[in-house]
């Protein structure tokens, strides 16, 4: 699979259609920031010490909505707090993930599309019969 480094980045370009789609401001950006790092440190509930780079990630996925992206928080937290399985433990060595991992395949295409979008092909093998019923 290909390392970061070796993936295209966005050209200078490409970054303002980027923030221009995702809402991103560059004059606002470390304000809005500041206001969910704070908001966070006022929730008794959530961790106050987050990383600015997962921070950026929810603002980024919220289109900068401060308020789509307080809600988002606090469904992650809750959700890791509901589920811990799901977000711990991630051993590959454990034997159902590392039978997951010998069944999924995927690895990113190293360029952009026109749009600035990145492809990542993924393929499974998984046998019909180990897959369960929905309920």
């Amino acid at each position: 699979m290909a390392s970061a480094a070796t993936l295209v980045q966005p050209s200078g370009e490409m970054w303002k259609k980027i923030r221009v789609e995702l809402n991103e401001d560059v004059n606002t950006r470390d304000r809005d920031l500041a206001a969910i790092k704070d908001w966070l440190r006022k929730q008794p509930h959530l961790p106050d010490q987050w990383d600015d780079g997962r921070i950026m990630t929810f603002l980024r996925g919220c289109s900068f909505s401060l308020e789509k992206c307080k809600r988002k928080l606090d469904m992650y937290f809750t959700m890791r707090a509901a589920c811990p399985e799901f977000f711990t433990n991630r051993d590959v060595n454990r034997p159902e993930l590392a039978e997951l991992v010998t069944k999924v395949q995927g690895a990113p295409l190293p360029g952009l599309t026109p749009n600035g979008r990145r492809v990542t092909i993924c393929r499974g093998q998984i046998s019909r019969g180990k897959i369960g019923a929905l309920p």
